[in-house]
């Protein structure tokens, strides 16, 4: 099994990974039928993911005793009908970030699922989450 992944690096903290798996079946049907791939993507794109992040993220009140900007790795599951199915945070990671950040990831809209060769099909994403105390 192949796999490849995509990384795309973006401003204000954010990094997109998206990972396919292909069957050697697949490389062969993709060099006759020619490569259409296209990744998995939150509606609107990044910069509403930006925003949707910026306007959803709430820096948990028991973190306010020792404030401190975090930056936590977040990877979901994109179905092939756009839902999400599974989310990943780091291990040992603050419960009070953990459940931020996943009460921000069950707030998301469908995603546009990955597209191979016009077939949806699973795939995961990873991206960061900031924490920014407030002032």
């Amino acid at each position: 099994m192949k796999k490849a992944f995509f990384i795309i690096a973006v401003s204000w903290g954010i990094l997109l990974v998206f990972s396919l798996e292909e069957t050697k079946a697949q490389s062969t049907e993709k060099s006759v039928v020619g490569d259409s791939t296209k990744s998995a993507s939150f509606p609107g794109g990044i910069s509403a993911l930006f925003d949707f992040l910026a306007d959803s993220v709430k820096y948990p009140k028991s973190a306010l005793t020792h404030p401190a900007k975090k930056k936590v790795g977040v990877q979901i599951t994109v179905n092939q009908d756009g839902d999400i199915s599974q989310v990943i945070t780091p291990p040992g990671l603050r419960k009070d970030f953990e459940v931020e950040a996943r009460r921000v990831v069950s707030k998301m809209p469908k995603w546009s699922p990955l597209i191979e060769n016009g077939i949806p099909k699973t795939s995961t994403v990873f991206f960061y989450i900031r924490f920014i105390p407030p002032k």
